[in-house]
């Protein structure tokens, strides 16, 4: 298993925006998770480099919409990887293989 590394920057968000004011229940979830997470898989990070930049540029011109999957997009498709998520719809048009966990 390989995590993007702007999928970490999703996960991240979430621990800092989503809480209302003085409810840091979910931050306080998602931390321990996160560094879990990290610690078991932080070596298959995969990095966005120059070469995911050039990939990810292509998918944007024909949809410049999302442009942080179209980064998790470059990505796989350069590791020529499975992508997997729920949200196949915002990848549909990419190119990457994708694999919906929750599919019937």
């Amino acid at each position: 298993m390989y995590l993007a590394a702007v999928t970490i920057g999703g996960i991240t968000a979430p621990q800092i925006t989503a809480p209302p004011p003085g409810d840091t229940c979910q931050a306080n979830m998602l931390e321990p998770w996160l560094e879990a997470l990290l610690a078991e898989y932080g070596e298959n990070v995969l990095r966005f480099d120059a070469d995911a930049a050039q990939v990810c540029g292509r998918l944007r011109v024909p949809h410049p919409e999302n442009p942080l999957d179209k980064q998790i997009a470059a990505t796989a498709l350069l590791y020529d990887l499975i992508l997997v998520t729920r949200n196949v719809r915002h990848f549909a048009e990419s190119g990457v293989k994708l694999l919906d966990p929750f599919a019937g």
